[in-house]
């Protein structure tokens, strides 16, 4: 199974390596639309819980690594 969204807003805090990723449940697209609609109304109710938030931290951050 293959999913993707291009719309993801993404905070990243470089001095504490935490990050943040908010994005509506709805914009995820699927290979075939009953994948995405049994996602949306079986799986994630995302009419209920229509935005997800995923929090976290990333060991070893450094801005020396980034090109």
């Amino acid at each position: 199974m293959k999913t993707s969204t291009e719309k993801a807003i993404w905070v990243i805090i470089t001095k504490i390596s935490d990050f943040t990723c908010w994005m509506y449940v709805k914009d995820f697209q699927f290979e075939r639309s009953l994948m995405q609609e049994n996602f949306n109304d079986n799986y994630l109710e995302s009419n209920e819980y229509p935005t997800a938030i995923f929090n976290g931290i990333i060991k070893k951050f450094g801005l020396k690594n980034c090109t």
